[in-house]
């Protein structure tokens, strides 16, 4: 389904951009495509507002999760999706995505993603994107009414981003938990005030979470204690075992049945972190491999994309579809470019890849070293990329199954559920300190008014249940 461009600050932008030309693509995939059906779009919507909650959500059985992102909750399989879903019913997710430009009255759009997710969409007549200043008082004002109307008072909030801080602040949470998955100061567009802001929310978050290791390296000085690293996670059974069956295997033949040769894939966002150069320089030094490009083009123009018979183009493809196009991959690529954007990433495809069996060739980033064992090549050079490539291509089978296993052992301690779960244990901890520090203060202060010269103890913090799942985060993060 065709989506409108959407306003973004850092990460994966969500401003998608349609499909390269023709002209960009040197085989053109007529086999299938998606044609948006603008009367089904605008129906589905309208159901999807009207759609009542679940009876749990609004019975208030789970806690409720505000959650501000910069990206859009259908914009790919991100890591806050994947967190979300596995958090839902233990807590009432609200998703709330940056405000869409609408000329008419603004209004909240409210859409129902499962059982316990409830997505909102503000749209306001403010051309500035993002959860800026200047929007702040429009999104505020659709939000509180609808927070009230569901009976959320006080939840924990939840921020992608350092620019929702203020909006944050003003709905006042209980407890706010700030995850960190990239270095969005380091994105085309982001804000001049970003870094500002996310040291003041670094200051008073009750929790950070950081996706890697760099990452925390990056924010523990001022984090402190409060830090968690929550490492990504990936679902291994999704990727290793795909049907080969159904509509997705088939999409997939269809999609590649013109591809003949060692199939070199990449799957995710086609954005500035990509090395378009690296992608040209590889395709023409080795004509008879096969570049397989999945994912949609963001930020960049369709027109800079380097063309050329052995290079494939697919635009955005069903989340379903991945594990049946990888299957038929023989190397799985990370061609990006060494950035502030990309020097602390962990980026997911790296984990899909291996859990699909594939030896993944990616670019020298010092977090991937000790991945070596289980197949990760880190290269500099496009003759390191393609030395890289060519050992994978000759792997011997012995060296492929003891690869495999190594991989699947690690990946074994790196799933959303055990990262949901850290991330679950620590919030309710968190909550549970909260909770017992405003009964000692409430006692204190009834004592002091009964016994004036009477001094309260000190609480002492309980033990963080989640050290264990950090411990091994750090583990996997480290290749132990």
């Amino acid at each position: 389904v065709a989506c409108e461009p959407q306003p973004s600050v850092g990460g994966e932008s969500t401003a998608l951009v349609e499909q390269p030309p023709t002209s960009a693509r040197a085989a053109p995939v007529a086999a299938l495509q998606r044609v948006a059906e603008l009367a089904a779009l605008r129906a589905l919507q309208a159901w999807q507002q009207v759609l009542p909650t679940c009876p749990a959500a609004q019975a208030g059985e789970a806690p409720p999760l505000l959650v501000f992102s910069h990206l859009r909750w259908d914009f790919v399989r991100h890591r806050t999706r994947h967190l979300l879903e596995q958090l839902a019913g233990r807590f009432r997710i609200i998703y709330v995505e940056e405000p869409l430009y609408k000329a008419a009255p603004a209004r909240l759009d409210h859409m129902v993603q499962g059982p316990h997710v409830d997505v909102l969409v503000p749209c306001t007549p403010l051309l500035e994107p993002g959860f800026c200043d200047a929007q702040q008082p429009w999104l505020q004002a659709l939000l509180a009414p609808w927070l009230a109307q569901a009976g959320v008072m006080r939840p924990t909030a939840w921020l992608c981003t350092p620019m929702a801080w203020p909006l944050a602040q003003a709905l006042q949470p209980a407890q706010v938990v700030y995850d960190c998955a990239d270095e969005l100061a380091g994105f085309w567009g982001a804000p001049a005030e970003l870094p500002q802001r996310e040291q003041a929310l670094l200051a008073a978050a009750d929790l950070v979470f950081a996706a890697s290791t760099p990452l925390a390296a990056a924010r523990a000085q001022t984090a402190g204690a409060r830090l968690r690293l929550i490492a990504n996670g990936v679902d291994a059974v999704f990727f290793r075992h795909p049907p080969g069956l159904g509509w997705a295997a088939e999409e997939a033949r269809l999609l590649q049945a013109h591809v003949a040769g060692p199939r070199l894939g990449y799957a995710g966002v086609v954005d500035e972190r990509f090395d378009l150069a690296l992608l040209q320089g590889l395709a023409q030094a080795r004509p008879q491999w096969q570049f397989i490009i999945v994912g949609p083009v963001v930020k960049i123009d369709p027109a800079s994309l380097p063309c050329g018979a052995n290079i494939h183009w697919l635009g955005g493809q069903p989340y379903a579809t991945l594990p049946e196009l990888m299957a038929t991959w023989h190397i799985g690529l990370l061609p990006f470019v060494y950035s502030l954007a990309t020097q602390h990433a962990c980026p997911l495809k790296v984990l899909e890849y291996l859990a699909a069996g594939l030896p993944v060739v990616a670019a020298d980033f010092p977090q991937w070293h000790r991945w070596r064992k289980a197949g990760v090549a880190c290269s500099r050079t496009l003759e390191d990329h393609l030395q890289a490539c060519e050992a994978a291509l000759a792997e011997p089978r012995p060296q492929q199954l003891s690869r495999h296993r190594t991989a699947r052992s690690l990946l074994r301690r790196c799933s959303w559920q055990s990262a949901a779960t850290a991330a679950a244990l620590a919030i309710e901890s968190q909550s549970a300190v909260r909770r017992m520090s405003i009964e000692v203060d409430q006692q204190s202060s009834s004592n002091a008014a009964l016994f004036p010269t009477a001094r309260a103890a000190a609480w002492p913090l309980h033990p963080d249940r989640a050290s264990a799942h950090w411990t091994a985060a750090a583990e996997i993060q480290e290749g132990v």
